[in-house]
């Protein structure tokens, strides 16, 4: 049987009442951040808190959406 490319993800859990996107969202950085937020204890949770206060700070997303 051939292997999806996300059959090797991790379950994640929810941010806190508010379920996730059914798939990842990905991106390159320079190799310094890459290995500095791959040194976090908990990258995953990082990087979604990160992500979502700029999508709000930023207008993209707003609270009603």
């Amino acid at each position: 049987m051939k292997k999806n490319k996300l059959d090797n993800l991790k379950h994640f859990e929810p941010m806190e009442n508010e379920p996730l996107a059914k798939t990842p969202l990905c991106v390159k950085v320079s190799p310094k951040v890459d290995l500095a937020i791959k040194a976090l204890p908990d990258k995953s949770a990082w990087l979604r808190r990160v992500i979502t206060e700029a999508a709000f700070k930023e207008g993209i997303c707003s609270e009603e959406s």
